[in-house]
């Protein structure tokens, strides 16, 4: 991390010249834990029930996107310049650790009092050797 007497510094180093500065901001974002245990245990067990119970199929990114607009944890809104408010639902990838973490809670209730889907908590779901998945 620079601070601003680091920058004027290195400008002093090239007088009477343009220089070009990009800054990238990066967001830690979900961890690969969780993503893992998104993408292996909760949707697979989604899908599974919404065809099992529902009649309803979807391939694992429909579901993902179904599970998405159900919970609040995932909707953005913004205020639209004449009134009301424009939603914009995020994707999991995108929700830091515990935005995350409240989606999960949220559709894992969901699962259980709604399609009968038993959640197993992420510690245990790792114990039992399965790997991070990479989206």
């Amino acid at each position: 991390m620079y601070d601003k007497a680091d920058l004027n510094n290195f400008l002093e180093c090239w007088p009477n010249k343009n220089v070009i500065i990009i800054v990238e901001v990066f967001d830690p974002g979900t961890s690969n834990q969780l993503k893992g245990y998104y993408w292996a245990s909760i949707v697979p067990k989604f899908r599974q029930a919404y065809r099992e119970i529902l009649q309803e199929r979807y391939t694992l990114n429909g579901t993902d996107r179904k599970l998405r607009e159900l919970s609040p944890a995932t909707h953005r809104e913004t205020p639209k310049p004449g009134g009301g408010y424009k939603t914009e639902i995020l994707e999991f990838e995108d929700l830091d650790n515990s935005q995350a973490i409240e989606y999960l809670e949220h559709i894992k209730l969901i699962g259980a009092e709604h399609l009968r889907v038993y959640i197993p908590d992420p510690r245990s779901f790792y114990q039992n050797g399965l790997a991070t998945v990479d989206r």
